[in-house]
Protein backbone atom coordinates (compact mmCIF):
# COMPACT_ATOMS: atom_id res chain seq x y z
CA UNK A 1 0.00 0.00 0.00
CA UNK A 2 2.65 2.25 0.50
CA UNK A 3 3.57 5.11 3.24
CA UNK A 4 0.60 5.39 5.81
CA UNK A 5 -0.40 8.49 7.76
CA UNK A 6 -0.42 8.37 11.83
CA UNK A 7 -3.86 7.84 11.41
CA UNK A 8 -4.84 5.99 8.52
CA UNK A 9 -2.03 3.64 10.28
CA UNK A 10 -4.10 3.65 13.74
CA UNK A 11 -7.04 2.54 11.58
CA UNK A 12 -5.90 -0.25 9.78
CA UNK A 13 -4.11 -2.04 12.74
CA UNK A 14 -6.98 -1.33 14.70
CA UNK A 15 -4.62 0.40 17.65
CA UNK A 16 -5.14 3.58 19.65
CA UNK A 17 -2.24 6.35 19.63
CA UNK A 18 -1.84 6.53 23.05
CA UNK A 19 -0.59 2.16 22.90
CA UNK A 20 1.70 2.87 19.41
CA UNK A 21 3.32 5.65 21.47
CA UNK A 22 4.06 3.31 24.85
CA UNK A 23 5.19 0.79 22.26
CA UNK A 24 7.67 2.85 20.32
CA UNK A 25 8.96 3.45 24.02
CA UNK A 26 9.66 -0.21 24.39
CA UNK A 27 11.17 -0.81 20.64
CA UNK A 28 7.83 -3.27 20.06
CA UNK A 29 7.64 -0.99 16.82
CA UNK A 30 9.78 1.30 14.94
CA UNK A 31 9.32 5.29 14.85
CA UNK A 32 7.75 6.35 10.94
CA UNK A 33 10.31 6.41 8.53
CA UNK A 34 10.53 8.30 5.36
CA UNK A 35 9.95 6.19 2.50
CA UNK A 36 10.40 7.75 -1.42
CA UNK A 37 10.10 11.36 0.38
CA UNK A 38 6.77 10.36 2.25
CA UNK A 39 7.04 10.56 6.00
CA UNK A 40 4.96 7.68 7.59
CA UNK A 41 3.90 4.15 8.65
CA UNK A 42 5.05 1.18 5.97
CA UNK A 43 3.98 -1.99 5.30
CA UNK A 44 6.55 -3.19 7.57
CA UNK A 45 5.32 -1.30 10.20
CA UNK A 46 1.68 -3.10 9.78
CA UNK A 47 3.38 -6.71 9.42
CA UNK A 48 5.05 -5.32 12.99
CA UNK A 49 1.81 -4.59 14.72
CA UNK A 50 0.00 -7.71 13.50
CA UNK A 51 2.93 -10.08 15.04
CA UNK A 52 2.90 -8.27 18.17
CA UNK A 53 -0.47 -9.37 18.38
CA UNK A 54 0.09 -13.10 17.40
CA UNK A 55 2.99 -12.94 19.93
CA UNK A 56 0.17 -11.82 22.48
CA UNK A 57 -2.04 -14.08 21.86
CA UNK A 58 0.58 -16.67 22.22
CA UNK A 59 0.76 -15.38 25.81
CA UNK A 60 3.76 -13.47 25.25
CA UNK A 61 3.14 -10.57 27.46
CA UNK A 62 6.39 -8.70 28.51
CA UNK A 63 6.85 -5.29 26.01
CA UNK A 64 10.80 -6.22 26.33
CA UNK A 65 10.06 -9.89 25.48
CA UNK A 66 7.94 -9.27 22.13
CA UNK A 67 10.31 -6.88 21.60
CA UNK A 68 13.36 -9.45 21.50
CA UNK A 69 11.59 -11.98 19.96
CA UNK A 70 10.29 -9.65 16.85
CA UNK A 71 14.10 -8.32 16.57
CA UNK A 72 15.43 -11.93 15.74
CA UNK A 73 12.68 -12.56 13.18
CA UNK A 74 12.80 -11.95 9.67
CA UNK A 75 10.03 -10.45 7.84
CA UNK A 76 8.99 -13.65 6.01
CA UNK A 77 9.31 -15.05 9.60
CA UNK A 78 6.87 -12.53 11.17
CA UNK A 79 4.30 -13.42 8.19
CA UNK A 80 3.87 -17.11 8.88
CA UNK A 81 3.42 -15.66 12.84
CA UNK A 82 0.75 -13.84 11.85
CA UNK A 83 -0.51 -16.49 9.32
CA UNK A 84 0.18 -15.04 5.89
CA UNK A 85 2.28 -16.65 3.40
CA UNK A 86 5.91 -15.10 3.03
CA UNK A 87 6.95 -12.89 0.52
CA UNK A 88 8.36 -15.25 -2.99
CA UNK A 89 12.18 -14.20 -3.41
CA UNK A 90 12.81 -11.62 -5.96
CA UNK A 91 12.65 -13.11 -9.46
CA UNK A 92 15.09 -15.65 -10.43
CA UNK A 93 15.52 -17.23 -7.22
CA UNK A 94 13.04 -19.40 -6.86
CA UNK A 95 11.73 -21.38 -8.33
CA UNK A 96 15.42 -21.68 -9.78
CA UNK A 97 15.46 -25.03 -11.15
CA UNK A 98 13.40 -28.11 -9.91
CA UNK A 99 17.01 -29.64 -8.43
CA UNK A 100 17.73 -26.52 -6.40
CA UNK A 101 16.41 -25.68 -3.24
CA UNK A 102 16.13 -22.45 -1.49
CA UNK A 103 16.81 -21.43 1.96
CA UNK A 104 15.82 -17.54 3.01
CA UNK A 105 18.73 -17.04 5.64
CA UNK A 106 17.52 -13.64 6.45
CA UNK A 107 15.47 -10.91 4.75
CA UNK A 108 16.83 -10.63 1.57
CA UNK A 109 19.34 -13.43 2.08
CA UNK A 110 18.85 -16.63 0.06
CA UNK A 111 21.42 -19.97 -0.16
CA UNK A 112 20.29 -21.85 -3.17
CA UNK A 113 21.70 -25.50 -2.83
CA UNK A 114 21.36 -27.95 -6.29
CA UNK A 115 19.86 -31.11 -5.41
CA UNK A 116 21.54 -34.30 -5.15
CA UNK A 117 24.48 -32.52 -2.69
CA UNK A 118 26.92 -34.49 -2.16
CA UNK A 119 28.15 -34.88 1.83
CA UNK A 120 30.67 -32.27 2.18
CA UNK A 121 28.55 -29.77 0.40
CA UNK A 122 25.54 -30.82 2.94
CA UNK A 123 28.25 -30.23 5.87
CA UNK A 124 28.66 -26.38 4.35
CA UNK A 125 25.02 -25.88 4.22
CA UNK A 126 24.40 -26.99 7.75
CA UNK A 127 27.63 -25.05 9.09
CA UNK A 128 25.86 -22.12 7.19
CA UNK A 129 22.91 -22.69 9.34
CA UNK A 130 24.68 -23.20 12.17
CA UNK A 131 25.91 -19.20 11.42
CA UNK A 132 22.58 -18.18 11.14
CA UNK A 133 21.27 -19.64 14.06
CA UNK A 134 18.97 -22.20 11.80
CA UNK A 135 18.53 -25.72 10.97
CA UNK A 136 18.63 -25.87 7.28
CA UNK A 137 16.43 -29.28 6.16
CA UNK A 138 16.74 -30.46 3.00
CA UNK A 139 12.85 -31.37 1.54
Amino acid sequence: MGVRSLHEFLREVELSERTLRHWHRHGVVPQCETVDGAFGYTDAHVLRVRAVFALQGEGVRRLEEIARRLDAMTEDEMRVLVGEPPEAPPQGVRPYAEDHVTFTLRDGVFLLVRQPTDPKAMALVQRIGDLCGMELVFP
